[in-house]
């Protein structure tokens, strides 16, 4: 019997492990320990073991999220501490040129996937958040439970796979291991 190919949903968080894999192998430095699993799963992406789609809203959480992190590195090399990052927004502004860059890696990073909605019944997403999931963790959640195309979900937050599996709002959501040994 031929194993059909999974189709899934990246969580932000594995996509931005790749944009650091990215990087990391640029600059030709060993990937570490805590990225082995999304390195593993990076690296079966160009061998097509599996199909990837996206929804509109894991871009902007995608875009958010790497301006955030964009953001904060600025800061840092402002010489500003965490604590004092609310102090440093009112100083410190992305420019073109980073918005421009953010906006690359964005959409370098959803090359990999298939642009797919699922209208969003938000009293279901409501539900999911009275609950504690996150506004953007309920959207993917629904969006995973609700895309007749879709398999899993894989992320690596065990916070969000544990929240789910104690409400009972899906099954689809998985970690990378679950996920690598599915393929």
């Amino acid at each position: 019997m031929i194993k059909m190919a999974l189709t899934i949903i990246f969580d932000t968080n594995i996509y931005l492990d790749f944009l650091l894999i990215e990087d990391k192998k640029d600059s030709k430095e060993s990937i570490p320990k805590y990225l082995k699993q999304s390195n593993d799963i990076y690296d079966l992406i160009p061998k097509r073991k599996f199909k990837v789609i996206h929804s509109i809203w894991n871009e902007f959480e995608l875009r958010d999220q790497i301006s955030k992190l964009n953001l904060e590195r600025k800061f840092i090399m402002h010489g500003f501490s965490v604590p004092e990052f609310g102090k440093a927004k009112e100083i410190i502004v992305l420019n073109e040129n980073d918005k421009n860059a953010i906006d690359d890696a964005a959409l370098s990073l959803l090359e990999i996937s298939k642009h797919e909605e699922v209208e969003l019944n938000m009293n279901e997403i409501l539900k999911m958040v009275r609950k504690g999931l996150s506004f953007m963790d309920s959207i993917l959640v629904f969006q995973a439970e609700y895309n007749k195309n879709c398999d899993y979900l894989v992320t690596r937050d065990n916070t969000l796979r544990k929240q789910v599996n104690e409400f009972k709002f899906s099954e689809k959501v998985i970690g990378g291991k679950t996920f690598l040994s599915k393929i």
